[in-house]
């Protein structure tokens, strides 16, 4: 009994716990556009204004100035299923259709 009281607690524990650890999955915060794009390959590159972030070594092969800065959003965007652009479509459409509507419609 009392070892399958221990079983159970060490799987809910392993099961909570395991949302804790973020292995290497998609990761859409990093700092430059161009590190963004090359998927955390950037670390060895790392010769612009961002090389401060992600590999500070790299500051020192600069050849010139750099200027830049970095803007988060610490909330978060709340997912919904209506997207911006489809918001923007979904107008244009009625639009369109009662542009349409006023066509066929005898003077």
């Amino acid at each position: 009994m009392r070892s399958r009281r221990f079983a159970i607690s060490a799987l809910a524990a392993f099961l909570a716990l395991g949302g804790l650890a973020y292995g290497n999955g998609l990761n859409l915060n990093s700092l430059g556009t161009r590190a963004l794009s090359m998927g955390g390959a950037f670390v060895g590159l790392a010769d612009d204004f961002s090389a401060v972030f992600w590999n500070p070594a790299g500051a020192a092969g600069f050849k010139m100035k750099y200027l830049g800065f970095y803007v988060t959003d610490l909330i978060g965007k709340k997912i919904t299923s209506k997207t911006r652009e489809s918001a923007i479509r979904e107008r244009l459409l009625k639009a369109l259709q009662a542009r349409h509507d006023q066509a066929l419609q005898p003077a």
